[in-house]
């Protein structure tokens, strides 16, 4: 079965016009294929040139450019669009994948592409008729609406209910990395509102709601603001189907099997005597035995952001509910009463635990034995951002006395101001100076309480390890810029990834990280992150002559512990959409799936610098060190190059040099002395990398300008003999001339990079002691 779908193609201001293309694929519409079909779908985003495939997650997908029939007096077929026709396999299950573009440019950024199953009906916004609730259109329970929000308008759904029949009205928006913070109002056949919500799920709104009466209702759907266009898509269900709010206790030990008590709507079996409510709609309980995991699900599309994302956890579901995530624990599980007097528990351990009620505070304690370290890690916010937990842990000095041990709030994470791997939740550690209790006070900073308010206490001796995260971003921007970006190797360019290490209960050792899978002509040498570094640039390079290629790539991490290697594979993460300001753009991060790469068998890089002595250094504390920097290759470079070095820990104000654009050579210096009270040259390996950025002469793509140009020759030579092919000379000549003004070289900037430098920094040698 073909399903055709007709959509308006609306123009995106470019992100950064000022630097060499960067293909970025910022919506597919529609966002969301059925099972079993074959759908066609538009593509929207910048530098989306000479498009000839698309690249999925899942490669049970395929895909074809749609092509408009040849012209009968030109040489070659047109693209329809950015049109492509994706055929998924009848028995492909409800999930979430990921596209990529395949162009000119290489492979593109990603966006998710939701799969429905084959027996759901989806229905498209495809006129006006949406934009009032009298011609509004007919909306089947369980089936799904797609649309893109205009601004200043509202999408209007039409919809039938049954007199006390339950009925959940879910929008997605911000999980399908729209722009839109999607709001929801349920009105009668008079108008008259009866529910309203945002933000439910993340940004993105759900309405509970019970029918008074037999008829028809109104559901409408505008972004908060009432911002719209293109990248402002979203998904609507009307639906009976169960949805499980929370689960209780959040957690289980791996490999053995839990008791849980599910909270949600319309659970099949589900008892409403408890009389839970969330956000005043009463909530069932239900209670189900689940079998544990040893190990987490492999990696699955997850729009929340990469902490909650790399938490372990498996999928779990309830005769057809939503999917929700149940964490895995490495230690026993322990369900607290907080309205009891709790045991004293002994570590290690994890307590699971819930705010009920408003302004909660939770109290637990525990056994420690004088001499060891002990970690506490709380994780309200990584379960499903209902919790901000605070923790104070204190020593139990006597029946009514504490003595105050460590407390703390959220952790910061690695990734700076683009990238954020925060969380709210937090660890601490400390070591018992003696036998005896202590005590766990934990507050939800949120001040809510109910039954999804759940968060986990695990306390245990340190279990050291890491997680790493490869953030795909531009390397070099303009100032307080932001833009994710897949990987694009230019003939002779270099490509670095910045990636973040998220070390976990002390440990401090060195992690080196690997490029697997890596296509001809392709280079990354490994790169060690010393102990005390939290991010390193692994740097792809290409020779001149390496092939094009697009596909993914893998990336370890090794490092010993505790005498024993230890091998963690490197996440993918990226910015949902770009900010041409960070500070003032609400940015969003979450992880993609795979690594992408391309090698472009069309582009040059504009230059190409060495650093030399092979990268490494040594230097001591208070010393100066040289490093001398070799330009290999120019290629259109306009005016000087401007060198300083990227991923220097601490250095705010990180030197330049300038190399002239007739010169070859300079030396730039690094002062490893103490500066600003930032900068604190400690001795260990120091990694960076060198960055050259100018100023390059650019023409793009200037075979399309010579195709285009083959088209109007010969078309009018044809039309020297035939009337016919006169028709033809303006389109093709109008082809041929914007074809040529692309193609015009222009002035843009560039950065370029050298291979990783690894300078070994020895201590200040001691004060010579004074003879008397």
């Amino acid at each position: 079965m073909k399903r055709l779908l007709v959509i308006l193609i609306l123009a995106l201001p470019a992100a950064t016009r000022a630097q060499l293309p960067s293909s970025e694929l910022h919506a597919v519409h529609p966002p969301v294929v059925a099972a079993g079909e074959t759908t066609e779908v538009v593509l929207v985003g910048n530098d989306l040139e000479e498009l000839s495939a698309l690249h999925f997650s899942d490669d049970r997908i395929q895909a074809e450019r749609v092509m408009l029939p040849k012209p009968e007096f030109l040489l070659h077929a047109q693209p329809d669009g950015m049109k492509f026709r994706v055929t998924v396999p009848a028995d492909f299950p409800e999930s979430t994948v990921e596209v990529r573009a395949i162009g000119y440019f290489g492979l593109s950024t990603s966006r998710p592409l939701a799969i429905a199953p084959a027996d759901r009906k989806l229905i498209g916004d495809d006129d006006e008729s949406h934009h009032e609730p009298e011609t509004a259109p007919q909306l089947p329970l369980e089936a799904q609406a797609y649309g893109t929000l205009d601004a200043k308008r509202t999408d209007w759904w039409k919809f039938s209910a049954k007199s006390g029949e339950r009925l959940l009205v879910h929008c997605l928006a911000e999980r399908i990395d729209s722009l839109a913070d999607a709001t929801l109002t349920l009105v009668d056949e008079n108008g008259r509102e009866l529910e309203r919500d945002r933000d439910t799920i993340g940004r993105d709104p759900m309405i509970d709601f019970t029918a008074p009466a037999d008829g028809d209702y109104w559901i409408g759907v505008h972004d908060f603001l009432y911002n719209g266009g293109p990248v402002f898509t979203y998904l609507m269900t009307v639906t009976q189907r169960p949805w499980i709010d929370a689960v209780f206790p959040p957690a289980g030990q791996q490999g053995g099997t839990a008791d849980l008590t599910l909270f949600g709507r319309n659970l099949p079996g589900g008892s409403p005597g408890e009389g839970h409510v969330v956000d005043g709609k009463p909530i069932e309980t239900l209670n189900v035995r689940v079998p544990i995991p040893n190990q987490a699900d492999e990696p699955r599309f997850d729009w929340a952001r990469p902490s909650r994302a790399l938490l372990p956890t498996f999928e779990y579901r309830h005769d057809g509910s939503n999917a929700v995530a149940i964490g895995i624990a490495s230690a026993p599980v322990i369900a607290a009463e907080n309205d009891a007097e709790p045991p004293t528990f002994e570590p290690p351990c994890e307590i699971a635990a819930r705010f009920d009620t408003d302004g909660d505070t939770d109290q637990f304690r525990f056994a420690a034995e004088k001499g060891k370290t002990y970690w506490v890690e709380a994780a309200g916010d990584r379960i499903a951002g209902h919790v901000d937990p605070y923790l104070l842990i204190e020593k139990v000095a006597g029946e009514n006395s504490f003595t105050k041990i460590r407390d703390g709030d959220d952790a910061a994470g690695t990734g700076g101001p683009t990238f954020d791997d925060s969380s709210r939740d937090l660890a601490l550690s400390f070591q018992a100076d003696e036998d005896g209790e202590y005590r766990i006070t934990a507050v939800n900073r949120f001040d809510g309480g109910g039954p999804t308010k759940t968060y986990r206490i695990a306390i245990r001796e340190a279990q050291p390890g890491f997680d790493l995260v490869a953030v795909l971003e531009r390397p070099w921007l303009d100032q307080r810029q932001a833009f994710p970006a897949a990987p694009l190797l230019r003939r002779g360019g270099v490509f670095p990834v910045r990636v973040l290490v998220d070390r976990k209960d002390g440990f401090d050792g060195p992690v080196v990280l690997e490029a697997e899978g890596l296509p001809p002509g392709v280079a990354c040498p490994p790169v060690t992150v010393s102990g005390k570094e939290s991010s390193a640039r692994l740097v792809f390079s290409a020779t001149p002559e390496a092939p094009a290629w697009n596909g993914t790539v893998s990336v370890t991490g090794k490092a010993k512990i505790d005498g024993e290697e230890n091998r963690r594979p490197v996440r993918a993460g990226t910015l949902v959409h770009g900010a041409a300001d960070y500070g003032t753009a609400r940015l969003r991060s979450r992880l993609a799936l795979g690594l992408p790469l391309s090698v472009s068998e069309h582009e040059t890089t504009p230059a190409a610098i060495e650093v030399g002595n092979d990268g490494r250094f040594s230097v001591t504390v208070g010393e100066k060190l040289e490093i001398p920097v070799k330009v290999t290759s120019r290629n259109g470079v306009k005016g000087n190059l401007v060198v300083t070095p990227v991923g220097l820990r601490g250095l705010a104000k990180p030197p330049t040099i300038n190399i002239a654009e007739k010169a070859e050579e300079g030396t730039l210096t690094l002062d490893f002395k103490p500066q600003d009270k930032v900068f604190k040259p400690e001795p260990g390996t120091w990694n960076f990398v060198l960055q050259a950025s100018g100023t390059v002469a650019y023409r793009r793509n200037p075979r399309a300008a010579e195709r285009a140009a083959e088209e109007l020759e010969h078309v009018e030579a044809l039309a020297k003999n035939n009337p016919e092919a006169e028709k033809g000379k303006a389109k093709a000549k109008q082809r041929a001339d914007a074809a040529a003004g692309r193609s015009k070289a222009k002035n843009v900037k560039f950065a370029t990079y050298s291979l990783p430098v690894t300078v070994e920094v020895a201590p200040a040698p001691a004060a010579e002691k004074q003879t008397p």
